[in-house]
């Protein structure tokens, strides 16, 4: 039946409360790219008056911590760094670093932000529905930087490095999407819209999934030095030609009812997302640079 508000409010402190030794334990408050949440933490007049001496504050170290394990456990959930500490063996101040380079390549804290604007607007219900689809694409890009960059995370680097080709991407989507997959976001895209969300919004939130490969399609892009637009037309054409859309969903669709099943269903999702990234690779590899992603996805399939 779930827990009771009570109940949800200790777990959640005590969630807080644990995280918090870890990451006060840790370098974490001294990674000079979460300086700025030492900074957003004080009224605008304060900045502006006191911009040298904020970073001498006494409690620096707990006011950074504070706010990153916040907004952390507040938008990602109780289990969230453990889950993923756990499945990929990463300690706390990983799992924060790459949990804020995901939340900024995908302009998450934005996308939040206009969400929870419609309070009063649409049924709290679509906002969590709105929420958990986008915390989705956060959770599987943080576990993506978890398993596929070196630790401690550079989140300054990684950001620079992957943002501009995840945000042409996401312009890119509607295009690039199969018939079935385009008719599933239109669909509930639509029925966001329906709830009272704004278009732009609704669209955005029904695309979210969608950009779940977007770091390895980047990636691909880089080491093939194309542009990560042409690249994810690859990818995505080649899943609509292999019809991997249709086993992603066998995949979902499989019971989750203990732990192991849902780590079970997890590992497959995963490898075909693997799987699909290094045939997008060899494709990429063996095309000619005068086709277009459409032909080159051709020509290796004949």
């Amino acid at each position: 039946g779930g827990l009771t508000t009570p109940e949800f409010a200790v777990l959640l402190s005590y969630t807080k409360i644990a995280l918090s030794d870890e990451l006060l334990a840790s370098d974490l408050p001294e990674d000079s790219y979460l300086s700025t949440e030492l900074e957003r933490y004080f009224p605008t007049l304060l900045r502006e008056r006191f911009a040298t001496h904020l970073h001498r504050h006494p409690l620096r170290r707990e006011i950074v911590v504070t706010r990153v394990v916040n907004d952390l456990v507040n938008k990602a959930g109780t289990t969230f760094a453990f889950r993923l500490g756990d499945e990929t063996g990463a300690a706390a101040p990983d799992v924060a670093r790459a949990y804020t380079a995901a939340r900024e390549i995908f302009e998450l804290a934005g996308l939040w932000g206009q969400i929870e604007a419609l309070d009063g607007i649409v049924a709290a219900e679509t906002q969590l529905r709105m929420l958990l689809r986008s915390r989705v694409l956060l959770e599987r890009s943080t576990r993506w930087l978890l398993r596929k960059r070196r630790r401690p995370l550079d989140i300054a680097a990684t950001i620079a490095q992957l943002a501009p080709g995840a945000r042409a991407i996401a312009e890119a989507v509607p295009r690039l999407l199969g018939p079935g997959e385009r008719e599933a976001v239109r669909a509930h895209a639509a029925e966001l819209e329906a709830a009272g969300a704004p278009p732009p919004l609704a669209q955005r939130i029904a695309q979210a999934e969608a950009l779940v490969p977007a770091l390895e399609v980047v990636e691909l892009a880089t080491a093939a030095e194309l542009d990560p637009v042409a690249a994810a037309e690859v990818y995505f054409t080649l899943g609509s030609r292999l019809e991997l859309h249709w086993l992603r969903d066998q995949i979902i669709a499989l019971p989750r009812e203990t732990r192991w099943d849902a780590m079970a269903r997890a590992a497959l999702r995963d490898d075909v997302y693997a799987e699909q990234g290094a045939l997008t690779a060899e494709v990429l590899r063996s095309g000619l640079e005068s086709q277009t992603p459409a032909e080159r996805v051709e020509a290796w399939l004949a």
